[in-house]
């Protein structure tokens, strides 16, 4: 027999054999997961703070894009920014969105 395979016998026959030995303590779900889910010691807070930081940072850059496809819109329709009503030449054209820039 192996010596590695030799020793790993010797050492569980000085184990002893009980399953329910551990059962009297309870195990904490929130300990047990932060244990294993959070890393870095970051804490459940500061996680919690940079996922609404990038939320907020996500609906900004949402609302940029859309302001600007609004404005293309109208600009390309002929149409006044401030209210929507069409200006004096009421030229037509086609919608260019602001994501595809032309080269």
């Amino acid at each position: 027999m192996p010596k590695q395979s030799q020793t790993n016998k010797v050492a569980r026959q000085k184990q002893p054999y009980n399953h329910s030995s551990e059962v009297s303590q309870s195990v904490d779900c929130v300990e047990l997961f932060k244990e294993t889910h959070v890393r870095g010691g970051t804490e459940f807070e500061d996680a919690k703070v940079m996922i609404d930081q990038q939320r907020v940072e996500l609906e900004e850059a949402k609302r940029m894009i859309e302001e600007k496809d609004i404005r293309a819109v109208n600009f390309i329709n002929g149409r006044n920014e401030e209210d929507g009503r069409r200006n004096a030449s009421g030229t037509e054209g086609t919608m260019i969105p602001c994501c595809l820039e032309l080269l």
